[in-house]
């Protein structure tokens, strides 16, 4: 509800979590970056699974003692600037992929 409309929560466009392998297949590399103590690992661990069976690669970069939204928190872990650093240099090195192509023009409803 804070991002969306409830009846939009389900939505494989708004929450990958509910992605078909066909939506997920042929994907460029994933990055996942978390804290150990992330509140969503079980979800990290499910939508990882789904990665697996639709043999998209992926990156899980898992930052020790860490908390849910670390990245976030630059005011109190030095931590968090050296995150968001690793995020960019990864978004640097990804190249477009032509496969996201088929997704220029998908309705969002």
């Amino acid at each position: 509800e804070l991002y969306t409309y409830e009846s939009n929560h389900k939505n494989p466009r708004v929450s990958p979590m509910y992605a078909t392998k066909e939506m997920l297949t042929g994907l460029p590399e994933i990055y996942i970056q978390m804290g150990q103590e992330e509140l969503l690992g079980y979800d990290v661990n499910y939508f990882l699974s789904k990665l697996k069976q639709a043999k998209v690669p992926y990156t899980i970069d898992v930052w020790k003692e860490m908390v849910y939204l670390f990245q976030m928190a630059d005011e109190f872990f030095k931590e968090s600037h050296l995150a968001m650093e690793t995020v960019g240099n990864h978004i640097k090195k990804t190249e477009p992929s032509a496969s996201l192509s088929r997704y220029r023009d998908v309705p969002w409803n």
